[in-house]
């Protein structure tokens, strides 16, 4: 084969292979004369044909023409088809290779890119490789068509800042594409969506924000990432108008409970369980007044009072009082005068309403107190800062920290696996997360601080993490709620005695209104704000630059979309959410002949290589850490060691504490076996050594608890 220019032999391979994909004609009646086969690496050189791989001009190529290849990540050449590569004084036929890849490896290169945020830059260099080699010549040579990147955003501007749309039927249409005939098999009476608003840094060197409105499916759950973007916002603010913030996600939601979601025929209704947000961002999105107003509690007329600080110089606001008049959605939309006589303007920011009163709404208990913030990152977090802060009656001698680090650090290998965090040691009190307070609150704080703190002290401590189980626990949330209720009104009459009325804050009074809140929604948990602050970490991360932010979050957000899963894969994971799903779905890694290490569960996994995921209760309510699970003809055993039970958590309330299972003991050391059709598993278990290796301290995962 003659010497050719590489850039135009370049361009025109693109080119023609790209026809080829489309089906259409090739472009030449003429053919050169030459071998009939793609250039091997080894005789690349002698055609020139790899002078482009170096070659910066190259590097433009799928850049001068980004419309070239669309929709071709997944085609696939058949094997003798021909294409025509043209040169000005030369022509020549070349053979498409028959070696081709399976179908699904643009699927599997696409899904690598998208989960491991590889920067489209490095996988068009990839791609090109594959492409150059002969071995994968069905892929594009761009990453913008192997992934789908959209070829234009609607941004517009607003106020301070831009706005992309993403919309909640894009979402639902890729839903029911996937999962459509799973879905109709529950029979569902309505889709229950629920929505969270939030602001978030970009990064800590700028002062960009996002405001993203995210949503998810509150009724199923899919086996799949739950949360969908439906918008989001970009500026160096937060958005100056909150009406113009929510108004397209307002008119679509009308439209959508209106109207109901149309798919294949069947219409589906839609429904708002719950708009979930920490309270400066309800405050926002609802034009109220702030935590820090004396009249800003968003669930009853309470009137706060202002409190000057030692320094004496500045004041905040507290809420002392316990009983106040309940807010309805009635008087919130009336703008009722307060039973003290005054107009509720105190509580409402200004006369322009918030366009979320245009849903078909209730606006007091469709917003529930979130948990996350209030709980976890608020009291708990409060209290420890108490306990190691100024000096105070409440303040921790040195040598009592020293001794909480020292069982804090011993329990950390035993917190199970199913929390993303484990409790650090106070050392690192400062910077605690919202879930290492929660692991904290539930788990290792009745045990690390018992014979610690002050008798008073733990337990006033233990009637919070006691009310907070029931209410987080999805079988004791309705039966124990009054209970769990008076627990809450006990903790913060006491708070006020331990820890002073200064410290009677926003988040000690929102306490009183989350047994309502659970009563009406369901589980604290599910109507927290962890799902969505979870998506919100994973878009921060696929942004490579700082540069277009908006941009780049909407690409990578339509890029996820495109990855469909399997219905196949997916058909028996897909399930209706407060249903109770028992049973063994899976067992793994084999140890020897039918018995094997891992069993997996419908939102658990036992491992039994794990101290801290090998415990589990059986409906006997006999707790077993678990050697092993043996698989007979027509059962499934269990063999491991039953745990023994010597002591309840305290002899205060020593009923109540025995029967939500706070247990301590150590375990048998022979092993014995159960059949798990007589006996089945009902909950994994938290084991933390209590004081030394040999006495544990055993509670329920809570999220794990299949019924009670």
């Amino acid at each position: 084969m003659p010497k050719i220019k590489s850039m135009s032999y370049c361009r025109q391979w693109v080119q023609n292979r790209t026809d080829i994909r489309r089906g259409y004609q090739t472009r030449h009646s003429k053919t050169i004369k030459g071998t009939g086969t793609v250039p091997s690496s080894e005789t690349a050189k002698e055609t020139n044909t790899t002078d482009y791989l170096n070659n910066d001009e190259a590097d433009d190529i799928s850049e001068e023409n980004p419309n070239s290849n669309e929709n071709s990540g997944d085609l696939v050449y058949a094997s003798g088809q021909s294409y025509y590569c043209d040169d000005n004084s030369e022509e020549a036929v070349v053979q498409v290779p028959t070696h081709h890849s399976s179908p699904s490896f643009a699927y599997k290169l696409r899904e690598w890119a998208i989960h491991g945020n590889i920067e489209l830059t490095q996988v068009s260099k990839l791609l090109r490789i594959l492409v150059y080699d002969g071995k994968h010549v069905e892929l594009p040579l761009d990453a913008r068509t192997l992934l789908h990147t959209p070829r234009s955003i609607n941004v517009r501007p607003m106020d301070n800042g831009h706005y992309v749309h993403l919309g909640i039927k894009d979402y639902l249409n890729t839903l029911f594409k996937s999962f459509a005939t799973e879905i109709s098999n529950l029979k569902l009476p309505y889709l229950q969506l629920s929505f969270n608003m939030d602001g978030t840094p970009i990064s800590t060197s700028g002062g960009a924000n996002f405001w993203p409105i995210l949503g998810s499916l509150s009724n199923i759950f899919t086996g799949q990432p739950d949360v969908f973007m439906v918008g989001i916002f970009s500026g160096l603010q937060k958005p100056e108008s909150y009406n113009n913030y929510l108004l397209e996600f307002v008119e679509e939601l009308k439209d959508l409970m209106k109207n109901g979601f149309l798919w294949d025929g069947i219409v589906h209704s839609i429904q708002i369980k719950a708009i979930i947000c920490d309270a400066p961002a309800m405050a926002f999105v609802k034009a109220i007044k702030s935590h820090g107003g004396y009249y800003s509690c968003s669930k009853c007329y309470i009137k706060g009072e202002p409190v000057v600080l030692s320094s004496g110089k500045k004041t905040k606001i507290v809420f002392p009082d316990i009983h106040s008049e309940k807010r309805t959605d009635e008087t919130f939309r009336a703008r009722k005068i307060m039973p003290s006589g005054e107009d509720d303007t105190g509580h409402h920011m200004n006369k322009e309403r918030s366009v979320l009163e245009q849903l078909p709404i209730d606006m007091i208990k469709t917003f529930p107190v979130d948990k996350m913030h209030l709980v976890d990152e608020g009291i708990v977090k409060k209290i420890i800062n108490i306990w190691l802060g100024k000096p105070g009656p409440q303040k921790l001698q040195a040598s009592k920290v020293t001794k909480i680090n020292q069982h804090l650090e011993q329990c950390y290998s035993y917190v199970p696996s199913d929390f993303q965090r484990k409790s650090r040691s106070f050392k690192h009190a400062h910077f605690f997360k919202a879930s290492e307070c929660r692991v904290l609150l539930l788990y290792t704080g009745p045990i690390v601080l018992k014979n610690v703190l002050s008798k008073q002290t733990y337990e006033h401590f233990m009637t919070l993490s006691l009310a907070i189980r029931i209410l987080t626990s999805p079988f004791y949330y309705v039966k124990y709620n009054e209970y769990a209720h008076s627990l809450l009104v006990h903790f913060v009459k006491k708070f006020i005695k331990l820890y002073g009325k200064q410290n009677a804050t926003y988040n000690v009074h929102g306490l009183l209104h989350l047994a309502e809140d659970a009563k009406n929604l369901g589980p604290l948990d599910e109507n927290s704000c962890y799902l969505y602050e979870a998506f919100i970490k994973i878009i921060k991360k696929k942004l490579h630059s700082f540069n277009c932010p908006l941009q780049q979050c909407s690409n990578r957000m339509s890029e996820l979309k495109q990855l469909q899963p399997n219905s196949s894969e997916c058909r028996n994971k897909i399930k209706k959410l407060g249903t109770v799903h028992q049973g063994i779905k899976e067992l793994i890694h084999p140890l020897d002949g039918n018995k094997f290490m891992t069993a997996s569960f419908f939102n658990f996994t036992i491992q039994t290589n794990r101290k801290s995921d090998n415990c589990v209760m059986l409906s006997s309510k006999r707790v077993i850490q678990v050697v092993c699970f043996k698989k007979e003809i027509h059962d499934i055993h269990i063999e491991g060691h039953v745990f023994v039970s010597s002591n309840v958590l305290s002899n205060i309330n020593r009923e109540l504490y025995k029967s939500f299972y706070y247990l301590i003991g150590n375990f048998e050391d022979e092993i014995s076996k159960f059949s798990l059709t007589r006996d089945s598993i009902i909950c994994k278990m938290c084991c933390l050594p209590a004081n030394d290796e040999n006495t544990f301290f055993v509670v329920p995962v809570n999220h794990t608890l299949m019924y009670s």
